[in-house]
């Protein structure tokens, strides 16, 4: 069937050469295919596959607003045959979002926070409940172990230099060494040595 001189239903009954088409729903018992642009789209078998283009390639779900606001999303990013990373954010190249690579890496911002050996880099302030390690806890250089108490301020550990030093605020705190859970040496609040 031609309108004019183009071919719209050929012999096989296949749409062919179609503009817009306005309908209820469409039930599909095959393969969907999109082949708008360079990059193809394809729903088949409870899948959803897009082709990348040698040029490099990006695909995202995003969320728009009603006035089209981008509100971010999540994506994939590529070059030719070749993957970069997974997105979560605005844009796949967005200063703030995710990136997830294939080897276990994870960006937020393009700084890694997490290497592929799974160690945590780059980590500002941890707030916790008990920590537990099986290694050594190291501190930078003139760094200080502070250890806060509810009534008697904070203790204080510090290695400057040749000086160790252990510190309490409190007017009231002695400072207290045992062995066998027994008071061996306890220096008072007011400087005496009781041994």
């Amino acid at each position: 069937y031609k309108v004019g001189s183009t071919t719209v239903i050929d012999s096989s009954r296949n749409l062919t050469n179609i503009g817009t088409i306005s309908s209820g729903s469409i039930t599909s018992s095959g393969t969907f295919t999109s082949t708008a642009g360079n990059r193809p789209v394809v729903v088949s078998g409870g899948a959803i596959t897009m082709k990348g283009e040698t040029g490099g390639w990006a695909f995202g779900l995003h969320a728009l607003g009603s006035s089209n606001t981008n509100h971010g999303g999540f994506g994939f990013l590529g070059g030719a045959d070749a993957f970069s990373y997974y997105y979560i954010g605005e844009q796949y190249n967005s200063g703030n979002n995710f990136r997830f690579y294939k080897s276990g890496q994870l960006q937020v911002g393009g700084t890694t926070i997490l290497d592929s050996s799974r160690n945590l880099t780059n980590i500002g302030t941890i707030s916790s409940g008990a920590i537990t390690s099986s290694g050594n806890i190291t501190a930078g250089n003139n760094g200080n172990i502070n250890i806060p108490t509810a009534s008697s301020g904070n203790a204080n550990l510090s290695i400057e230099g040749s000086n160790f030093t252990i510190v309490s605020n409190s007017s009231s705190a002695n400072l207290k060494l045992q062995t066998n859970s027994q008071d061996t040496i306890t220096i008072g609040a007011n400087g005496n040595l009781t041994h």
